[in-house]
């Protein structure tokens, strides 16, 4: 049983992914977009940083709900004061030198964090996810 959970966990990793790059090819269930969507967040972070992805994320708030929905609610938070203190700085015109420190702490605390990288974690909540609500996810 363990080793077919984890199977259908990997596919459907995969099928957000494929997704990621070329649209859904079913009717995507709310565990599919939740996943799509911190999977997108993660590697944009991944790709170029947390205070750039808070600066231009569009969907930040939808990111982080899917961050929630799957358990990461400590990378869900470290996101949410970096975006805070990142609005403060804009409201003060803080000068560049503030925000290049906040670009430094932003990336520790992301990618620094106890529970290991973004992605793994996530790997293991989707585990967990699919196996106690398989219907949150298109069938395979």
């Amino acid at each position: 049983m363990g080793e077919d959970l984890q199977d259908n966990a990997d596919k459907v990793w995969n099928r957000a992914c494929e997704a990621l790059a070329t649209g859904w090819t079913s009717e995507a269930r709310t565990g599919d977009m939740m996943l799509l969507r911190a999977i997108d967040f993660d590697g944009r972070v991944n790709n170029g940083g947390l205070l750039s992805r808070v600066e231009d994320d569009e969907d930040l708030d939808g990111a982080l709900e899917a961050l929630r929905w799957f358990g990461l609610v400590e990378a869900a938070t470290r996101v949410e004061r970096v975006r805070d203190e990142w609005r403060r700085l804009t409201a003060e015109a803080a000068p560049e030198d503030a925000f290049d420190e906040l670009e430094e702490v932003a990336d520790e605390r992301y990618f620094e964090m106890p529970q290991g990288q973004v992605a793994d974690q996530l790997q293991a909540a989707l585990l967990a996810r699919l196996g106690e609500d398989p219907a949150a996810f298109s069938p395979l």
